[in-house]
């Protein structure tokens, strides 16, 4: 009897886990719902400089499109999310249990209280960091490839690399590139000349800060639809 009794209480408190693990989902997903709306901006930016749009709904990758006379770009890049800014990080801080914190307690109070001063008397901005490639394509299939990376719309080349076959490269996997394949230099650490020169080619391609805002805009949108779907699978399967 008391196995039972014990058996009983078990699925009774199962069940309850269960039930309020699905209400904190739907109501999770309810606010992203009702607070989400794609910015019209970013798609308008692209058909301004000609780039299509390849976002599958099963993928986290985008891939950008557009042909330059003889030669295709392709710009690839995935969900991300922004980086906390720094005022969140404080308030993070401030919600955290003073017992699971080894220090003394006037001490946090003299450095909460700078930190609270510094972040009022600067603009606060969060973080937005895409990592992105570039490859300019030819008709013969030959390429050049570019390991970029954004930072508040800002673009930094890190590496670019020639590609003689596209198509070979493009099966390989990360591994086969890393161990048979020069990845080129560290574009940052070339002679002034050349890498200005570089920015300036990437440049003409329409590679330029607007289109690296859309980018980074699309990438935390697609996150956030990422994000949004995984709550609602996760609940239709709590329900189940």
């Amino acid at each position: 009897m008391f196995k039972i009794l014990n058996l009983v209480k078990f699925s009774n408190s199962k069940f309850l886990i269960r039930q309020r693990l699905q209400s904190i989902l739907v109501s999770e997903y309810k606010y992203e719902f009702q607070n989400y709306q794609q910015e019209p901006e970013i798609k308008q930016i692209f058909e301004k400089y000609q780039y299509t749009i390849n976002d599958d709904n099963n993928s986290h990758k985008i891939q950008l499109y557009r042909d330059f006379n003889n030669y295709e770009v392709i710009i690839e890049f995935q969900a991300t999310a922004p980086e906390p800014s720094e005022q969140e990080q404080i308030e993070e801080k401030e919600d955290l249990d003073p017992d699971e914190l080894h220090y003394d307690s006037k001490q946090d109070n003299v450095t909460k209280k700078r930190q609270l001063e510094e972040a009022e008397n600067k603009i606060d901005v969060p973080k937005y960091s895409v990592d992105f490639q570039v490859y300019i394509l030819s008709k013969q299939g030959e390429a050049i490839s570019f390991e970029c990376n954004s930072m508040n719309q800002t673009l930094n080349i890190s590496r670019m690399q020639p590609i003689y076959d596209f198509n070979s490269f493009r099966n390989q996997s990360r591994v086969t590139k890393l161990l048979y394949d020069y990845s080129g230099p560290e574009v940052n650490l070339l002679e002034d000349r050349l890498r200005l020169s570089i920015y300036e080619y990437l440049s003409t391609y329409d590679i330029n800060n607007e289109l690296i805002s859309a980018i980074e805009a699309l990438s935390m949108d697609k996150e956030q639809r990422l994000y949004m779907d995984f709550l609602k699978k996760l609940e239709n399967f709590i329900s189940i």
